[in-house]
């Protein structure tokens, strides 16, 4: 169960998450393919950079958490470790309530071994 059951678990949370921004935002898949794409010039490089430099903010906000973590007295993280569990929890700043995303930080910091207070 647990193979398959966290990754399924993993997915419907995405998929959830994403509709309810898409809700809030008020964005109708209907209506995204009436735009006109003659107005819409995309610059890839320009995206593929943005995109760049955005995962590499977030790596590097990974690992100087990872690296408290290990300067507290926790154990020492592998820096995979460290994006896994960081950008997983980020997806609780989504969820309505403040609380979550620091508690799914601290949930899972605890499932690789680091312990509380």
């Amino acid at each position: 169960m647990r193979k398959f059951g966290v990754p399924l678990l993993q997915v419907g949370l995405t998929v959830l998450v994403t509709w309810f921004i898409f809700d809030r935002v008020g964005l109708d898949l209907a209506r995204l393919g009436e735009l006109e794409g003659g107005t819409w010039r995309p610059r890839p490089v320009l995206f593929l950079s943005s995109c760049l430099v955005l995962m590499t903010g977030y790596v590097w906000s990974a690992s100087v958490w990872g690296r408290l973590v290990r300067d507290m007295g926790g154990p020492p993280l592998t820096l995979w470790t460290s994006v896994r569990v960081f950008m997983v929890a980020n997806l609780g700043r989504y969820v309505p309530g403040k609380v979550w995303q620091i508690a799914g930080l601290a949930y899972l910091a605890k499932r690789e071994g680091v312990q509380a207070g």
